[in-house]
């Protein structure tokens, strides 16, 4: 944890200096707010950088992962020295970064406007997640344990990124993008599972900042574009998310981020790398980000083209260059590896047969298929009509079956308001930039170019949320659309702007706060999202490894197997199964041990023997269930999942 604390506070200082060292092109300072989200942004590039560079070389070991660090953040720290930064002026740059949320609440509270009960409400609301991050079990969601947390044990077990023998419905820890998952591997391969929830907690300066800078950007106001940010936080696809690996709320931080940076009025080097590197990182984070975050390469390749001659022919093709390089990487990483080892790029979700083209891509879902169950097809949608019936219903009063319930990720505030009004709004700026190019061009006729600039950067905003939507597999689902969310509250924010929408401005993020807060008394207590009052007084006072493992708090290891896991399962000590989904609950609480997947074998049980494992989990129905139920040498520890879906059995 010492370790943790000193790399992550030397990186995060790297990270400041480096955005706050002044640029050679005489770009203004930054305001504290830019400055906070440039640090939190630079901070996960060195973080993900260095496990990336060792994961893809297969060298991932603790020592060579902080030695790497420590030597990149002084590189940094010397570099940023050289350039002209004082420790005087860091630390002042420190110190603003720290008091700024004191002074947002200050803002916020001298304003005696309404706004301030959101404030309050999201303090708490983090202040609660942030206990639960640490405190409580990994939170018991079907994809967390299934996936999300598996790649973290599998990288960390294997010093890298080596593809592993795993059964087809295990194969997204192969073939899914991992950047958020390696961010959560910093905080897990150094204090284990504890703290492998961080990242989306962590990364909050960066989910609200991002939105506030797109708010202050339009309407000016620092108070009405904090309440912009805090609606932002509390969007049930982000608030129920943030204690959990699911990596929604930490893509759409890094992909909003990224839009406001590539809208900038004035794209310099510093804003225009900055969007690369934002956008670099969404698209190794959340699959769903790669159609939209195609569109915004473009739309920046378009703008830096058109800057050429003030950024000069050199500096552009720099950008160019090597922002093409970052991000062609950082897909080709997942993508080109699918096809080099699956014969697949879109492994695992996705079969793809086109004769003609040569192209028979096998996985596990077709794109369309309506006589398929949803869980058989990518494309999930219900018709446009029937989706806006449900969009619009109260909350939990509109699902229908399969993973349905998640339309409630987008909250009464962005479906009765933002998704409707933010979606037209992005449908009908790109006909309003087509008619002053048409006027100016064409009908020689003089338009007001400052409000056609705003219009053409608004519409940065707008392009890729309607590409996204129109490629969604499932625009009922919210949590895939959050990113979306955060650019139409800046589309919103835009309109809210505007001298004849002016009285809005404040009523919108207003309304959509409360409706947030009135989430929490309208959601069931079966997918509440945060802890109660009682359950944080306990949880407080219940000692390591107990509250990690107690089911009372939602555990969701089985509890009397899961303090066997933490006395049996010691560094180096191999696991084998056969015949599970929560693959992560095999590693012990600090991610030491080994695990292996026996089904692909004629004969497992022999196999574990070679292997030298010591822990079977044996799922029903599997040939290593019939072998080591039947086996003497073999003894049942119990179940191991909440819901009991298998046994494990330990070695006589």
């Amino acid at each position: 944890m010492v370790a943790l604390a000193a790399l992550t506070t030397l990186a995060y200082l790297a990270a400041l200096a480096t955005a706050r060292v002044a640029p050679k092109d005489g770009a203004p300072a930054q305001s504290p707010a830019e400055l906070a989200v440039a640090a939190s942004l630079l901070l996960n590039a060195i973080l993900g950088g260095a496990i990336y560079a060792l994961g893809i070389t297969n060298v991932l070991y603790r020592p060579v992962l902080g030695t790497t660090v420590a030597v990149v953040s002084l590189g940094l720290l010397a570099l940023a020295k050289r350039r002209g930064l004082s420790p005087k002026d860091l630390a002042r740059a420190l110190r603003d970064v720290t008091i700024l949320p004191f002074r947002a609440a200050w803002e916020t509270a001298k304003s005696t406007s309404l706004m301030g009960l959101g404030f309050l409400f999201a303090t708490g609301f983090l202040v609660v997640t942030a206990i639960a991050v640490y405190y409580a079990p990994n939170w018991r969601d079907w994809d967390c344990l299934w996936y999300h947390e598996s790649m973290v044990g599998f990288t960390i077990q294997n010093h890298g990124f080596r593809v592993v023998e795993l059964p087809t419905y295990l194969q997204k820890i192969n073939g899914y993008q991992r950047f958020g998952e390696m961010t959560q591997l910093w905080f897990g391969i150094w204090a284990g599972r504890p703290l492998v929830e961080a990242p989306n907690l962590v990364f909050v300066p960066l989910l609200m900042g991002s939105v506030y800078l797109l708010a202050k950007r339009y309407s000016g106001d620092r108070v009405v574009s904090i309440a912009w940010a805090v609606a932002f936080l509390l969007v049930p696809g982000n608030a129920r998310l943030l204690q959990s690996t699911m990596v929604d709320p930490h893509a759409a931080a890094l992909f909003v981020t990224a839009t406001f940076y590539a809208s900038e009025k004035d794209l310099r080097p510093r804003e225009a790398w900055l969007a690369i590197v934002a956008l670099t990182m969404a698209v190794g984070t959340k699959t769903f980000l790669l159609i939209p975050g195609f569109v915004l390469a473009v739309l920046v390749l378009v703008r830096l083209i058109r800057h050429r001659k003030e950024l000069g022919a050199r500096t552009t093709g720099a950008i160019v260059g090597g922002g093409s390089a970052l991000l062609v990487g950082m897909v080709a990483f997942t993508h080109l590896r699918n096809y080099l080892n699956f014969k697949n790029p879109v492994w695992p979700d996705l079969s793809v047969d086109v004769p003609k083209l040569g192209i028979h891509w096998v996985g596990t879902n077709v794109l369309f298929d309506d006589n398929l169950p949803t869980t058989q097809r990518v494309n999930a949608n219900v018709a446009p009509g029937d989706l806006y019936d449900k969009i619009v219903a109260m909350p939990w009063t509109n699902t229908w079956g399969d993973h349905s319930w998640q339309i409630a990720d987008y909250g009464p505030g962005v479906s009765w308001l933002v998704w409707p009004v933010g979606t037209l709004v992005a449908l009908v700026l790109p006909l309003v930039v087509l008619r002053d190019l048409v006027w100016k061009r064409l009908r020689k006729k003089p338009i007001d170019e400052d409000r056609a600039s705003r219009a053409r950067l608004a519409s940065m905003l707008a392009l890729p949320t309607l590409v996204a939507f129109m490629a969604s597999p499932a625009l009922y689902i919210g949590r895939y659309h959050t990113a979306m969310v955060g650019l139409l509250f800046g589309l919103v924010a835009w309109v809210a702007s505007h001298e004849r929408t002016k009285r809005f401005a404040e009523g919108v993020p207003l309304m959509l706060q409360v409706t947030a807060i009135m989430m929490t008394l309208w959601t069931p207590a079966a997918r509440r999202y945060w802890l109660m009052w009682d359950q944080v007084k306990s949880i407080v006072v219940t000692p390591y490894p107990e509250r990690e493992l107690a089911q009372r708090f939602g555990a969701g290891v089985h509890e009397p197997t899961g303090w066997a896991r933490e006395r049996e399962v010691h560094a180096g000590t191999r696991v084998g199964f056969d015949g599970m989904h929560f693959v992560s609950l095999l590693w012990n609480n600090r991610y030491s041990n080994e695990v292996y997947w026996l089904g692909n074998e004629a004969d497992p049980l022999r196999k574990a023997d070679e292997l030298g494992i010591r822990w079977i989990y044996a799922g029903g129905g599997t040939a290593l269930h019939g072998q080591v139920t039947s086996s003497p040498a073999w003894v049942a520890v119990g179940p191991l999942e909440a819901e009991r879906f298998g046994t494990v059995y330990r070695r006589k």
